[in-house]
């Protein structure tokens, strides 16, 4: 829930000699429809801040939108029900079950 709490999330994927592909994902006031940005090496996808919240706190799992022939997609990353162990914080609520319940 970094998103919808602190506007912000980002990662990175690291390839051999020392390259990096960094990504993140930004909840911004200031834009109207999903957005793309490609600069130094950093993929950014820019949502409207409305958008984020109405999809954090409700049933809906995705966010989708076309941003110069780009396709964005950003998906809920739901808890893990069968490694409670390995429970994410900023995961989001299961809707399968709770945490340690069984799913049979």
């Amino acid at each position: 829930m970094a998103l919808r709490d602190g506007g912000f999330v980002e990662g990175a994927i690291r390839f051999p000699a020392g390259r990096v592909l960094a990504y993140s994902v930004v909840s911004s006031p200031h834009t109207l429809a999903p957005t793309t940005v490609f600069a130094d090496d950093t993929i950014s996808v820019v949502l409207p801040e409305a958008m984020t919240q109405l999809w954090a706190d409700g049933d809906a799992v995705e966010l989708e939108g076309i941003h110069s022939e780009v396709s964005i997609l950003v998906e809920k990353d739901f808890q893990c029900l069968h490694k409670p162990a390995e429970r994410d914080p900023d995961a989001f609520p299961n809707p399968l079950g709770t945490i340690g319940e069984s799913t049979k």
